[in-house]
């Protein structure tokens, strides 16, 4: 059997995507044994006649421990300040595929509440996950309702939550954290995702979307500015040591209630 690399690593199921089976190999981190010998795979075109008795020599990569990218994102903000997450309730806006939720359930969260403005994008692992309640098609500019909380406290017998987190795309994030703010216990704390690119402006960014190292950190300083002037007391900033697909670098921004 002759197939593409990247084809057949998702086909053999070593890989839930055909794109993550490209990054790894993009990565460096793909090769198979046969007879013994170590065959690098170099490109996600090179074609494989895969043969029995081959295997694949995968090398690990937090990149590769949750269902997207982001929550390894998180994995490196939580290292970073040494939080735990054990037994929190937690609200992740911006759930999307789910990479925040993955990464903190993986870590002891009691439970999750993911709201996003998209619908069906949730990965297939996080289905019907009883720690993980989602709601599709709801604005994160818009705070929780009663019957949110409701649910929040039916599951876990409180109605605030012990972490925000926030990792939302082609709007300005500065609005959802003013919404969801009010429900967050006192002492909690917000994780937020911060990307320059979508909140410098479209005149700040190049020709591939991509926002100048001075001007991402120029955008986060106004911002935690902005934020601490609002109430929003700012514990830290991070650099996100994994930057955006299109090449942005990302921060990290915590703080505490």
């Amino acid at each position: 059997m002759a197939e593409r690399a990247d084809k057949l690593l998702f086909e053999q199921n070593i890989f839930e995507s055909r794109k993550k089976a490209q990054v790894a190999i993009g990565k460096g981190l793909v090769a198979y044994s046969r007879q013994g010998k170590i065959i690098p795979v170099s490109k996600t075109s090179q074609i494989i006649e895969w043969q029995d008795g081959d295997s694949w020599q995968i090398t690990d990569d937090i990149e590769f421990q949750f269902v997207s990218r982001a929550g390894a994102k998180l994995a490196a903000a939580l290292d970073h300040w040494q939080l735990p997450v054990k037994d929190f309730v937690v609200l992740d806006v911006g759930l999307s595929t789910g990479g925040f939720s993955d990464c903190l359930l993986q870590r002891g969260a009691k439970w999750i509440l993911g709201i996003d403005v998209g619908q069906r994008q949730l990965h297939v692992r996080l289905h019907n996950h009883p720690q993980l309640f989602s709601i599709e098609k709801f604005n994160g500019k818009i705070p929780l309702e009663e019957s949110h909380l409701d649910l929040v406290e039916q599951a876990t017998q409180q109605r605030q939550f012990d972490l925000l987190v926030f990792d939302v795309s082609f709007i300005s994030v500065d609005s959802l954290v003013q919404a969801q703010w009010p429900h967050l216990r006192p002492g909690g704390k917000a994780l937020v995702l911060f990307k320059p690119q979508f909140e410098a402006g479209r005149a700040a960014l190049d020709k591939k979307g991509v926002v100048s190292a001075e001007e991402g950190l120029r955008v986060l300083q106004k911002t935690v500015k902005t934020w601490n002037s609002a109430g929003y007391p700012i514990v830290d900033t991070f650099q996100c040591p994994l930057k955006g697909e299109d090449g942005n670098q990302e921060f990290f921004i915590l703080m505490q209630k």
